[in-house]
């Protein structure tokens, strides 16, 4: 299964369980600049994140994230 993968960089607005809100840029030419919510369930990762971090993160074709660490 080949999924294409895009790199955004953003700033968390939420975080609310396994979802972080993340206000980003345009994410390739999937996606234009916006707020939006995604799951990190997926991303192998522990929820550190809190409310005005800067973030790097991955998202596949499901705009589910795969990766995210501090900017």
């Amino acid at each position: 299964v080949g999924g294409e993968l895009l790199a955004g960089e953003g700033k968390i607005k939420r975080v609310r369980g396994s979802k972080i809100t993340i206000k980003h840029g345009a994410l390739g030419n999937l996606m234009p600049a916006m707020t939006m919510e995604y799951d990190v369930k997926g991303a192998g990762t522990e929820m550190v994140f809190k409310s005005g971090d800067t973030v790097v993160f991955t998202i596949n074709k499901d705009l589910e994230i795969v990766s995210i660490q501090m900017k």
